[in-house]
């Protein structure tokens, strides 16, 4: 949808992101729409911001230099002290040259107004929410759920199912000699009653 709106040829989410990000400014990740974790470096300006939602990871330190990376962990293995993880709900800004920090606090969702739908109404509209947001992440070729038969990864191979998609899932367990791990079971009884295709190990 961006690439169309804005006319630019980008192969990739991260391309598409970059070549927005150039466009506006850091004001472009309020049109970002999923989960991303980015670093931004433009002349002497380093940007370091996350999905609202914080489900990818940044984390930083500010000792001598601004050093950062996905894992704490690899900052830990490089003796950096200080180690912080970014707020979703901020973005940190970190002048090269000055090494003076700036925070841009995030507006976070609005929950207001509520909805003055019908129970019907409303479960239509969720439903359309769902698939919506299902049918925009889908890749072009076949793909892979990882799958434990939970309500979350149920619900995404059903609509997948339904959009006649072609699609296998996946679980990974660790068992024990005396049973089954409790996942892989749910699993698969899962897989089995809703016909999906999966593997596991």
């Amino acid at each position: 949808e961006l690439n169309e709106k804005y006319g630019f040829h980008a192969r990739n989410d991260s391309e598409l992101a970059f070549f927005l990000l150039e466009k506006k400014g850091i004001s472009a990740i309020e049109e970002f729409d999923g989960v991303y974790a980015f670093c931004y470096w433009k002349q002497n300006k380093v940007y370091l911001a996350r999905d609202l939602f914080g489900v990818k990871p940044i984390w930083y330190s500010l000792d001598d230099n601004l050093a950062f990376c996905s894992e704490k962990k690899a900052l830990i293995n490089q003796k950096i002290q200080n180690i912080d993880e970014l707020n979703p709900s901020v973005i940190l800004e970190y002048d090269t040259v000055s090494k003076k920090t700036n925070v841009v606090n995030r507006k976070f969702f609005e929950i207001t107004p509520e909805f003055e739908l019908t129970h019907k109404e409303l479960i239509l509209k969720t439903k359309d929410l769902i698939l919506n947001s299902i049918k925009k992440r889908i890749p072009d070729k076949n793909f892979g759920i990882l799958f434990s038969g939970g309500i979350d990864s149920t619900v995404i191979a059903y609509v997948c199912k339904q959009l006649g998609l072609k699609f296998t899932c996946y679980t990974a367990a660790v068992e024990s000699a005396e049973s089954e791990a409790p996942d892989l079971v749910c699993a698969k009884k899962v897989a089995k009653e809703l016909g999906f295709e999966l593997k596991y190990k």
